[in-house]
């Protein structure tokens, strides 16, 4: 993802989904209604949605999570490893999945998103892991299982590899900042 998307106005071909959405953001935010702050949480999302897509209308660039977007069978393989991340996931059968052999995947997925597929569903499962060791009590054996590791130890070596530190100690860290 580009560090600024800057969206200068709207055309005619964007209704006033910004105008109706930021109002409805402003009314909600600090509303003491029930359920106003998952009524936020979703409108925000939605805002996120409308300017990544008024971003990739506008602007093409061949590499990156935006072009992958664009690209059907990056999207699909992109879309199999966000779903399927727990499950054993191996090249040919994203490919499989996403129409295309694991050689023109492996090369596809590497020129436009910028690393290997493996790579990314390592990167992918360490984020869901840290996902569920801050906001969960599950124990690690249970995470490695439910982030697609078959033990423990090879999540916590991967773990650390990609992070700089255990699991163990990345969730004290982050309940020592709640």
């Amino acid at each position: 993802m580009p560090p600024l998307i800057h969206i200068k106005g709207l055309s005619d071909d964007q209704p006033d989904w910004f105008e109706a959405v930021t109002r409805m953001l402003i009314r909600e935010t600090g509303a003491e209604q029930p359920g106003a702050s998952t009524v936020v949480d979703r409108l925000a999302e939605v805002l996120f949605i409308q300017v990544l897509r008024a971003h990739l209308l506008r602007h093409h660039s061949e590499r990156g999570f935006l072009s992958a977007l664009r690209d059907h069978q990056i999207n699909r393989a992109l879309k199999v490893i966000h779903a399927e991340f727990g499950d054993k996931l191996t090249l040919a059968g994203i490919g499989q999945k996403a129409g295309m052999s694991r050689s023109s995947l492996a090369a596809r997925f590497k020129d436009i998103v910028g690393e290997t597929p493996m790579k990314y569903v390592t990167r992918w499962r360490i984020l869901k892991a840290q996902e569920l060791l801050t906001a969960t009590g599950y124990p690690l054996s249970e995470i490695a299982e439910r982030v697609g590791y078959k033990s423990e130890s090879a999540f916590s070596y991967t773990f650390k590899r990609q992070i700089g530190k255990s699991p163990g100690v990345f969730r004290r860290l982050m309940d020592e900042d709640k």
